[in-house]
């Protein structure tokens, strides 16, 4: 590019670029005019808001139906004003802290309607009310109501009364509730204000900061345009000196695409035409410098090598050998091992019947286990009946006991009362006798009574007989009861015995079915266990298998491998023989060598007179 054209160029972008400086100034305070028009609409609200506390305040003292339109027709504003508050978005999105601000005058607007609704339905029902007295809505002001005379001798006074108060208090409550939001939306609109002053304030200092640095930019680009074209011409001038003196090495390092650069670039290819031709020239020698030292040095290592070559097949053809006898005894040791893992797998099968048949026992011995802890279970609930019928038998001998020591003790009052009955025998055996003897006395006439005294004494006989009869049959009924209480103590502590012996049958049933439980628990663990053995057995077999094909495989990888040495022994031969052809080559390269020697070292002399790096 010619230098008047970057001049233009710089010119114009100059120009192009404070233009768009100046835009993106007027573009980014445009957001901020648009806060500042919303921020006029807060301030609105502010005055709707003061508009409709005076309709208020100016409610109770001027007629009802005139003050009651203006306050609808205010309160209607108000929520226009908020309607209109709820649409700013430009606001919201401006800052975090005006979208919070926003969110408190939002919360304004949803209660805004509670205190206002009050006030209507406190002055409907006044205005309802009064027209019962003859008061219209005209006629209606709340101040001067109950000091009307019409009102003070109505019946309805308490009521209306009652009313007024109500709507005094909604009055109140809704100038309260007006006065904090008015002092709230001003304390938002002024955080607002002073927010969007200093976005304003930011975006000015970002758009002035913008302008200058496109003017130092601009600056910046002139004063490093006119040092490159400076550098550049002095640099050609200071490179043409020196080749005067014939140096190839010095280079025109000029980037620009006009006049000067095209000068720096002629001057570049006339200096890289000869430095190449100079340079192919030193290459050339200087290479076939290195071939002569490398082809002494490949010579010198081809005899070393050819030598090794001899030694390594000598030590190849013993290796190879040794590796036949080896070969052969890895496929002894190859045969040996299949045969042992099939052993091993013959092994393992019947190691796998075995668990098998284990598996099935422990399963057959868990269920006996479980079937016996059932039984044992079942038997343990029948000896706790039979420890109950135990006590039950053992209370009932005791109350035997105790009935028999009640008999044993009636006996003896049986005993007088049979000594009682051989008294009486006795004393009527007497009497018997008196009667017999005044029965005689009296001769004739008392024979009647000899005959009462017989019966008499034969009835105390009988007494007699009986009451020793009674006596003996006591004596063996009081032996009977000793041996029966004797045999009942007995009994009771055979039953002691018997119940405690129950006891620890019971006691011994519930031991064992708790073992039961445990080896039911044991068992189930001893059958995972089996089937986890059993798949091992199996992984174990197929192991086997695997290591059978790998030694089948490895045997034919040897009888490939004995194959094969042939052929090297074959390759060996040739190799020998090629070793004598060998030998006769390098004489003759040694010879080409010298040869080439003395030429690379006439080139390189001559090459040397150009200076070229």
């Amino acid at each position: 590019m010619k230098l008047q054209a970057k001049l233009s160029f710089l010119i114009l972008g100059a120009v192009v670029l404070f233009g768009a400086a100046i835009g993106l100034y007027f573009a980014l305070l445009a957001p901020a005019r648009e806060l500042r028009s919303d921020q006029s609409i807060l301030q609105a609200a502010s005055s709707q808001f003061l508009q409709e506390r005076v309709m208020l305040n100016r409610l109770p003292m001027v007629s009802m139906a005139e003050s009651l339109h203006a306050l609808i027709r205010a309160h209607q504003n108000t929520e226009k004003a908020l309607k209109h508050i709820a649409q700013l978005a430009n606001l919201r999105a401006a800052d975090r802290e005006i979208s919070q601000a926003m969110t408190v005058i939002d919360t304004l607007a949803q209660n805004a309607q509670d205190s206002y609704q009050k006030v209507l339905d406190a002055s409907h029902a006044l205005t309802q009310e009064a027209s019962q007295v003859g008061i219209s809505d005209r006629e209606l002001v709340v101040y001067d109501l109950l000091v009307t005379p019409l009102v003070q001798h109505s019946p309805l006074y308490t009521p209306l009364k009652t009313l007024v108060e109500t709507l005094r208090q909604a009055l109140q409550n809704d100038d309260v509730w007006i006065d904090s939001a008015s002092q709230t939306l001003a304390a938002q609109n002024e955080k607002i204000h002073e927010l969007v002053d200093k976005i304003e304030s930011n975006v000015s200092s970002t758009a002035l900061t913008i302008v200058i640095a496109v003017f130092l930019a601009l600056l910046g680009g002139v004063l490093l345009l006119a040092r490159r074209l400076s550098r550049s011409v002095a640099r050609i001038a200071y490179e043409v000196r020196l080749l005067r003196d014939g140096d190839l090495t010095r280079k025109f390092d000029v980037r620009f695409r006009d006049e000067v650069g095209a000068l720096g670039r002629d001057m570049e290819e006339f200096l890289e035409h000869h430095r190449g031709v100079v340079r192919s020239i030193q290459a050339v020698a200087e290479e076939n410098l290195r071939v002569k030292d490398s082809l002494e040095a490949t010579i010198g290592t081809s005899e070393q090598a050819t030598k090794g070559l001899h030694g390594a097949v000598g030590t190849m053809d013993e290796s190879l050998s040794l590796l036949e006898t080896k070969m052969q005894e890895v496929s002894g040791a190859l045969s040996t091992i299949r045969g042992i893992v099939g052993d091993f797998t013959d092994v393992l099968a019947a190691q796998n019947g075995s668990i098998q048949d284990s598996s099935a026992a422990v399963i057959e011995m868990q269920a006996s286990i479980d079937s016996i802890a059932q039984l044992t279970g079942t038997r343990a609930q029948s000896v706790s009946g039979l420890v109950q019928t135990a006590q039950e038998g053992g209370s009932k001998l005791d109350r035997t006991n105790e009935l028999i020591r009640e008999v044993g003790g009636s006996v003896d009052d049986i005993r007088d009362m049979a000594a009682l009955i051989q008294q009486i025998a006795g004393q009527t055996d007497l009497l018997a006798m008196n009667a017999a003897i005044e029965a005689a006395h009296a001769g004739d006439a008392g024979k009647g009574f000899s005959v009462v005294a017989e019966e008499i004494r034969k009835l105390a006989e009988a007494s007699r007989e009986n009451s020793q009869h009674i006596g003996v049959k006591l004596q063996r009924i009081v032996d009977v009861i000793s041996q029966v209480s004797g045999s009942s103590a007995e009994t009771y502590e055979a039953f002691t015995r018997i119940q405690k012996e129950i006891q620890l049958f019971s006691d011994s049933l519930d031991e064992i079915s708790q073992r039961l439980k445990e080896f039911s628990v044991g068992g189930k663990q001893i059958n995972q266990s089996m089937a986890m053995l059993q798949g091992l057995t199996q992984d174990v077999a197929e192991r086997g298998k695997t290591i059978t094909h790998s030694t089948e495989h490895a045997q034919q990888a040897m009888d490939a491998l004995a194959a094969g040495s042939d052929g090297v022994h074959e390759a060996l031969n040739t190799l020998q023989t090629s070793e004598t052809a060998l030998f006769q080559a390098q004489d003759q390269v040694t010879a080409l060598v010298d040869r080439i020697a003395d030429v690379a070292a006439s080139l390189h002399a001559d090459a040397a007179k150009f200076k070229t790096e």
